[in-house]
């Protein structure tokens, strides 16, 4: 005959929640464990905008993280006779740094018969909640926030781009978007 098996002494109720507390327990310590930590916000930040051009260019695009802080992600993307530096800062001041920034534009260059069209900027949809594009700077400036609000204000800034090179302005803004994208959302 088989071995007999002991009785657990407790009445039943603390045996059920004794065996829940041990299933919690486990179920608990194996969260996360499966699977590899998140990469860093910068890393990740860079890599989507890598994925971003690369989708435009068609072709290899370097990538390298120049700041990995959180608040201020930096990076530089090069490839298809192009070169971007990109730049992630997270802070409640985004919408301010962003509507500085479009004023300063619109007061320098703005629309008057001596100034050349190239040098004001031009408003984009499709990029985060607000962006501009100024064609003489080769700079794309955006923001996810909202006045009051926390958000992540956004430059893409073509630093190289050889003649025959792709268009800088769709480049640009979808490295934006990408950046955007990655950042948690505005609270």
């Amino acid at each position: 005959m088989g071995r007999r098996r002991r009785r657990d002494p407790r009445p039943l109720p603390e045996r059920r929640l004794a065996a829940a507390l041990l299933a919690t327990g486990l179920l608990v310590s194996g969260c996360g464990s499966a699977g590899r930590p998140p990469q860093p916000l910068a890393q990740r930040l860079c890599a989507r905008a890598q994925q971003a051009a690369i989708g435009l260019l068609h072709g290899q695009v370097r990538v390298q993280v120049l700041s990995a802080d959180p608040s201020d992600v930096r990076c530089r993307l090069v490839g298809g006779r192009i070169a971007l530096a990109v730049e992630a800062q997270t802070s409640d001041q985004a919408w301010v740094e962003y509507d500085t920034e479009q004023s300063h534009f619109a007061q320098v260059f703005g629309p008057t018969n001596i100034h050349n069209q190239a040098e004001q900027p031009h408003y984009l949809t499709g990029v985060g909640s607000q962006a501009f594009w100024v064609p003489a700077q080769l700079e794309l400036v955006s923001t996810n926030a909202q006045e009051g609000s926390v958000g992540t204000y956004v430059t893409v800034s073509v630093t190289h781009h050889k003649r025959g090179a792709a268009a800088t302005r769709p480049i640009a803004a979808a490295a934006a978007r990408a950046a955007i994208a990655t950042v948690p959302p505005a609270r």
